[in-house]
């Protein structure tokens, strides 16, 4: 399953260069330890912070999700820049986690609970969580109030 608005044209690595719809060309640099950097990639070798996506990351099985995955990695920060959101970017992130690179990808449940390693939806994310249920990128809550 793609992305409509993301057109793939470079890999090298854990570094995934994609053209956006409007003609933008972004970089999304993986570090499966800490999270993801995306960059906007200017025609004069520059580049610009468009922001970034942050998890917890462990090996261990998660009892009460069918499939058994090695790796979970429970988000606790995304933060796209004005400009960058609704592009297709933060979907195509948790959708390389999970399809590409096996990851168990977790949200934080949407319970108006603040949480000290920032995992608490704020903003745009209860609308891009459910985007990505709707989606069948995610699927549901289980009894820890975690999404995958």
């Amino acid at each position: 399953m793609g992305n409509t608005k993301l057109k793939l044209v470079k890999i090298e690595g854990d570094v995934f260069v994609y053209d956006l719809k409007d003609g933008r060309r972004i970089q999304l640099a993986f570090d499966l330890d800490n999270g993801c950097e995306v960059t906007e990639l200017l025609s004069d070798n520059e580049e610009v912070n468009a922001g970034s996506i942050s998890w917890e990351h462990n090996d261990e099985e998660y009892d009460g999700y069918e499939r058994i995955q090695d790796e979970r990695c429970h988000i606790t920060h995304l933060n796209l820049f004005s400009g960058y959101i609704r592009q297709g970017i933060g979907t195509e992130i948790i959708r390389k986690l999970k399809e590409d690179y096996g990851c168990l990808v977790t949200f934080s449940d949407d319970d108006g609970i603040r949480r000290d390693d920032g995992s608490h939806l704020t903003g745009d994310g209860p609308a891009f969580v459910n985007s990505l249920k709707r989606n069948e990128i995610i699927e549901d809550i289980n009894d820890e109030g975690l999404m995958y």
